[in-house]
């Protein structure tokens, strides 16, 4: 999306959510009627970056500079100040926990009682940690443009990591990704 009148920002996160296109900006989550010709509204309390939109299980995640929001009917509400959420996964085989990248390492969300809230911080591992793919229940890889990507085992409780192993099979590059793609996770 091209914001020719500099009213919303730079894009960097899109979706579509109950009828709704949304835009995550670096001047907030604005959205409007999938379709229309209405002009983009922004959701009160989201100033600032949004670096991802995820839908999981008829959830709207908005991870933002200032954490991670849950959208609903239009309104925000902040579940976890852990700084610069990157990106939120969820982990195979548990539809309780959420794995979360952000600015100083990996965080875990939990749903409890139907609600989700923020659980843990995990510990041994701070780098930022904008892209990650799990390629196993509890390994995953993180790519971090300006140090490489690193292989990172979890232990079961998503508490803490058990090892780290720097990949040497790609170079580390600015502007690069990782992304899970026809049954394979893709380094770009």
């Amino acid at each position: 999306y091209v914001d020719r009148s500099g009213s919303i920002g730079t894009t960097y996160a899109s979706t579509v959510y109950k009828g709704n296109l949304y835009l995550g900006t670096n001047q907030g989550l604005f959205y409007k009627k999938l379709q229309s010709q209405d002009t983009f509204t922004l959701i009160e309390g989201t100033n600032g970056q949004v670096w991802d939109l995820s839908v999981i299980d008829e959830t709207l995640f908005c991870g933002h500079n200032r954490g991670t929001f849950i959208i609903e009917n239009f309104q925000a509400e902040l579940i976890s100040a852990e700084m610069g959420t990157w990106i939120i996964k969820k982990i195979p085989g548990n539809s309780q926990l959420l794995l979360q990248g952000s600015y100083s390492g990996l965080n875990v969300l939990q749903k409890k009682e139907g609600t989700w809230e923020w659980r843990n911080k995990i510990a041994g591992f701070d780098n930022s940690s904008r892209y990650i793919e799990f390629f196993d229940q509890s390994k995953i890889l993180v790519s971090h443009e300006y140090k490489g990507v690193y292989e990172i085992e979890l232990d079961q409780s998503f508490n803490r990591v058990l090892s780290v192993k720097k990949n040497e099979s790609v170079s580390k590059g600015a502007n690069s990704s990782l992304v899970y793609f026809d049954k394979g996770i893709v380094y770009a």
